[in-house]
């Protein structure tokens, strides 16, 4: 809407710079300028009225449209006085008049209708209400998802470095209690060959009187493998021979 609005009043505008320039050119040269300067002073008048109308878009500050108001009746001005003193009929001045007067009303009404045009909010229908709905509630979930994903994978990180703490931690208590055993077997092992060498070391110290260590238990001579006492005339056959 705004481009057909804007296009309007530059139709308006271009087709009043178009009487005004040769209105202009008449009115310089009736006044006795040189040709030069007669065919040139509508730059004076209807350049100063563009530069005006360009300064009064509705996205300029407030200082640069005012500024371009001034320009702009500047410029109307005299486009106003051309177009009357240069109109051969009085119906040729009238029309110079209306000109001028329908390009300054039109700009303001123009300018107007678009700065409403950009203030008003937009009419949104419903269709494309539930699609921006629809869109919000997927951005939503989308990133309700991504969170939801970042938060398991943070969990599974946890998870897994606790596993690895309590795998960690039962390694070296089972590692300490396989030394403890071992230490401990190695202690056995070594009072055993300990006990065995005092054994060892008894039985080449001790007496041998037979084919079999005997020893005498109140006179009677001890079995030593089964630490049976044999009877006394056994006893004595084994000791004496008879």
């Amino acid at each position: 809407m705004n481009k057909l609005i804007n296009t309007g009043v530059w139709v308006v505008f271009l087709y009043t710079m178009g009487v005004s320039i040769s209105h202009v050119i008449a009115t310089g040269g009736a006044i006795g300028l040189p040709s030069f300067e007669a065919a040139t002073a509508w730059v004076v008048v209807d350049i100063v009225f563009l530069l005006g109308k360009a300064g009064r878009s509705p996205h300029r500050s407030e200082g640069i449209r005012k500024g371009g108001l001034v320009l702009m009746l500047f410029g109307g001005t005299l486009s106003l006085f051309c177009n009357v003193y240069a109109g051969p009929t009085l119906g040729a001045k009238i029309w110079g008049v209306v000109v001028v007067i329908a390009m300054i009303v039109t700009e303001s009404y123009g300018s107007k209708l678009v700065g409403e045009s950009a203030n008003r909010p937009a009419i949104v229908t419903v269709d494309e209400m539930n699609a921006n709905i629809q869109a919000a509630i997927a951005a939503a979930q989308a990133q309700a998802d991504a969170a939801t994903q970042a938060q398991l994978a943070t969990a599974q990180k946890q998870a897994a470095a606790q596993l690895a703490a309590m795998r960690q931690n039962m390694q070296d208590h089972l590692n300490t209690q396989i030394a403890a055993i071992e230490a401990q077997a190695a202690a056995a092992v070594a009072e055993a060959e300990q006990i065995a060498r005092q054994a060892a070391a008894r039985r080449r110290t001790a007496p041998a009187t037979s084919r079999r260590k005997t020893e005498t238990v109140t006179g009677r001579v001890v079995n030593p493998a089964t630490g049976e006492v044999y009877s006394e005339r056994h006893s004595r056959r084994l000791t004496n021979g008879k």
